[in-house]
């Protein structure tokens, strides 16, 4: 019987079905889909047979799918408080005591 090497598993959050081909999402500076075999999985892992190697980081969501999408929240920015930012008190630059603009 073949002796198998150590497996290379990944959380079922990271596997994805795109055109009929099963991937994961690599990540380095981006996100770059990555062609996997499947095998044997459960609640909490899947077994990458092949496309994989130990050690990369994968992506727990699909990148190409709006947050939104998902039923998350995006966070937007709140303005600041007080002043705007650039904004400072004083005279603009330039200009001496006593004397308009």
């Amino acid at each position: 019987m073949p002796t198998q090497g150590p497996a290379v598993l990944a959380p079922p959050e990271a596997v994805f079905e795109k055109e009929d081909t099963t991937v994961v999402y690599t990540i380095s500076s981006l996100p770059r889909p990555t062609k996997v075999k499947t095998g044997k999985r459960n609640d909490n892992y899947v077994v990458l047979e092949e496309g994989l190697a130990e050690g990369q980081r994968v992506a727990l969501r699909d990148p190409t799918l709006k947050l939104e999408k998902l039923g998350g929240e995006v966070e937007r920015e709140k303005p600041a408080e007080g002043p705007e930012r650039g904004v400072q008190k004083g005279r603009p630059r330039g200009v001496r005591r006593g004397q308009r603009r």
